[in-house]
């Protein structure tokens, strides 16, 4: 933690030993304060509110475990026995975004998220939430190494697809499971859907837009000039589907939703990191938008981690007609598996399928405008999926 930059994580700055290394009980202490605070009602510190909802989950001062789980420019996640700590960065004033939809999935009692504990807030004109506490998914596994690790398998002919068609129909489960405890009422939120007026396609459109210029201005070559022309082509050609968008349900979605935010643990999909769209200011992550969207994000992801498996395996080419055909398969099994559950919770109509394909190109040119600005090593991955889905080897799964 020392090695964090403090000033971007202010949560940590204000409550922990600034010399703490993860391992050393600074935060399991911190959490132990926190309790006492949330149960006393004394500030945890000047101008700190302390709320923990569940004190079966706490660790002793200096008893627990510690390991940092993640960091990057959204959070520093630390696990302290059963309780993982995430510190926000540069958090904004306000209510936080990932912090809102807890709160509501929580009243509800969602099964599919990790159980909330409680939270810091620094108190002032504007507050701003510092930390939040989770129930630890213990033994938990992370998505992208399951999905990756199917694939592979498949495409080295160690195994028959049928384990990754059930992972799949188990995710698509999942988040249809997600979006509908998001759209049932609570205290929290008692009308969680609304309908999208008139002017919500025009947004939609100006934001693929502004995606995909952003992905044209950035490309580092000729090859990625064309493709960004390709990519510019195939979005006008479905722009227009926004407009069916009209009159559809709108709810807080996942806004970040990828196969590395599907967590195993047991028999059970949780899904994880409710952050919100980290490419949205923090005010606008709290819009209402299309559970269309999520299902968009992640069946890009599907086609990422299949072109991964096969630059990991070495065994076939990112382009190989045996990684499509995998692509494919596990997409349809998680629409399939995903619409099946809406129609059983009785609100099949919160998927509008038309405005998928539309999602899913803009979600395209941000994933290669991201991989060419960020993560160089990701460009061939989301190059090739990129590809597929202009050539139609890979197509609207809904």
């Amino acid at each position: 933690m020392s090695s964090t930059p403090r000033d971007r994580f202010p949560g940590l700055a204000l409550l922990v030993d600034p010399a703490a290394e993860p391992g050393d009980g600074a935060v399991a202490d911190l959490v132990a304060r926190w309790q006492q605070a949330a149960a006393t009602g004394v500030p945890l510190a000047p101008g700190i509110r302390a709320s923990f909802e569940d004190a079966t989950a706490l660790p002793g001062p200096g008893s627990a475990t510690e390991v940092q789980v993640s960091s990057d420019h959204a959070n520093l996640s630390i696990a302290a026995g059963e309780v993982l700590v995430k510190f926000l960065a540069d958090p904004a004033p306000g209510e936080d975004h990932g912090l809102t939809v807890a709160r509501h999935l929580a009243a509800v009692r969602s099964a599919v998220v990790p159980t909330l504990l409680g939270a810091l807030v620094e108190d002032g004109p504007r507050p701003r939430v510092l930390a939040i506490a989770t129930r630890l998914l213990v033994g938990a596994e992370e998505g992208w190494g399951r999905f990756r690790d199917l694939a592979r398998a498949v495409l080295e002919r160690r195994a028959e697809p049928g384990a990754s068609l059930a992972a799949a129909r188990a995710a698509g489960d999942a988040v249809a499971r997600f979006h509908l405890d998001v759209a049932t009422p609570s205290a929290v939120w008692p009308t969680p859907v609304v309908l999208a007026d008139r002017a919500t396609p025009g947004r939609w459109a100006d934001r693929a837009q502004d995606t995909l210029a952003a992905a044209r201005a950035a490309a580092p070559d000729p090859a990625s000039r064309q493709r960004s022309e390709r990519i510019a082509a195939h979005l006008a050609s479905v722009l227009d589907t926004v407009e069916a968008g009209v009159g559809t349900p709108l709810l807080r979605i996942h806004g970040d939703l990828h196969v590395g935010q599907l967590l195993t643990v047991g028999d059970r999909i949780v899904v994880s990191d409710l952050d919100g769209d980290p490419a949205l200011p923090s005010h606008e992550r709290d819009r209402p938008a299309s559970p269309a969207k999520d299902l968009a994000a992640l069946l890009r992801s599907l086609d990422h981690v299949g072109r991964l498996a096969a630059l990991r395996s070495g065994a076939v080419g990112l382009d190989d007609p045996a990684v499509d055909r995998w692509v494919a398969a596990v997409r349809q099994a998680t629409v399939a598996a995903y619409r099946g559950r809406l129609a059983e919770g009785g609100r099949p109509e919160l998927l509008a399928p038309a405005l998928v394909a539309c999602f899913e190109t803009a979600q395209l040119a941000h994933e290669v405008h991201y991989a060419t600005t960020r993560l160089p090593e990701w460009l061939p991955i989301a190059d090739a999926a990129a590809d597929a889905w202009l050539d139609e080897r890979i197509t609207d799964a809904t």
